[in-house]
């Protein structure tokens, strides 16, 4: 009896110490998230990732990792993006965290252009591969190696074999392929290249876009270009109008001062109009619709520039659009100034766009 009693107060010491270091654990590593999240707060990355992977060898929770992966977006380390990318895919549900898993991938689609790829077949298979002493980070396919741009030594070695080194010059969005056969211990004849240089392949192996993602950037190419042609057609009417303008004038310089009120100049002021605002309209939901990972692709300094030209052309717009009093005797030529002004406001309407789109997305 005082034997089982020393085994039962033994196995409870065992768990409950085991439980009191995991509740230890998981405070150490909630107070270093918290950490994490002030310094991303005042944007000092390096420290708020330091903080973050502390925490994650600790307790590894989705909400740490997800932030990981954003933290190193923005320290510009696409390698350690995907890997975070695919630890989170590794302990998330892909129904309980589909929001999460969605938005780190959308993160991994916009690092790959920024990464190189290399496809390698070894020989024999159980060779080991190293990159830059460490472990490689694999792609979806695990043949195909991920590289940041810049130099790396690739290390292969394996029981019984030589142990092979190559120094790999890797440029970002390029793809190649590469075969190393180990020679055997005993034979040394074997010589293999000290360097190679990924060339830029007709295609990479990047995952592809999504269905969605080739219908929005589809539907955004054609709602651009109607808009641009539409726009257009409404300055080819008022090019015309200003020319049959002054040919009234010249012709009847006594009647101009009523060329505003023939029905050419009526038709003429319709046509601009109507082209105007729709071919405005047709480009701006064009910008709306293009897809988020190209909205975060694109450089921040493009949404300052098209927000300062597009609020200019606005008031430049509204400027001219203003209609100026009639006064007898006064040329008509003054009413295609308000169309003028109306091509400008409706210009205006994509750079506009821009912004919101970058807001929303």
């Amino acid at each position: 009896m005082v034997r089982i009693a020393i085994v039962l107060g033994s196995l409870f010491l065992f768990f409950g110490s085991a439980a009191a270091q995991s509740s230890t654990a998981a405070l150490e590593a909630k107070s270093l998230f918290e950490q994490g999240v002030a310094q991303s707060e005042q944007a000092h990355w390096a420290e708020a990732a330091e903080l973050f992977e502390r925490s994650c060898r600790l307790v590894e929770r989705p909400a740490t990792v997800l932030n990981l992966v954003f933290v190193y977006e923005q320290l510009d380390d696409p390698i350690a993006l995907v890997r975070s990318v695919q630890r989170l895919i590794a302990i998330t549900d892909p129904e309980r965290h589909l929001a999460e898993r969605k938005r780190a991938l959308e993160a991994e689609a916009r690092a790959y252009p920024r990464i190189a790829q290399l496809r390698l077949a070894l020989s024999p298979p159980e060779a080991v591969l190293t990159v830059d002493r460490g472990p490689p980070l694999h792609a979806r396919d695990p043949h195909v190696v991920l590289l940041s741009e810049g130099e790396h030594v690739l290390t292969v070695v394996a029981p019984g074999y030589l142990p092979v080194s190559h120094t790999v010059r890797a440029s970002a969005g390029t793809s190649a392929e590469l075969t190393l056969q180990l020679a055997r211990s005993d034979d040394t004849s074997a010589t293999l290249p000290l360097a190679l240089k990924l060339p830029t392949p007709p295609e990479t192996l990047a995952p592809a876009a999504p269905p969605a993602a080739r219908g929005q950037r589809r539907a955004a190419r054609v709602l651009g270009a109607l808009g641009a042609g539409v726009w257009l057609g409404g300055l080819a009417s008022e090019v015309l109008a200003l020319r049959r303008a002054h040919s009234v004038a010249e012709l009847n310089p006594e009647e101009a001062g009523f060329t505003n009120a023939t029905d050419g100049f009526i038709r003429a002021r319709r046509a601009v109009i109507g082209s105007a605002w729709a071919g405005g309209i047709l480009a701006a939901t064009g910008v709306l619709v293009v897809p988020q990972e190209r909205v975060h692709k694109a450089p921040r300094a493009l949404t300052w520039i098209s927000l300062g030209l597009g609020l200019g052309l606005a008031a430049a717009g509204a400027a001219l659009a203003i209609p100026a009093p009639e006064r007898i005797g006064s040329s008509g030529l003054f009413w295609p100034r308000s169309e003028a002004g109306m091509l400008l406001a409706a210009a205006a309407l994509p750079m506009l766009a821009w912004p919101l789109t970058v807001v929303w997305k």
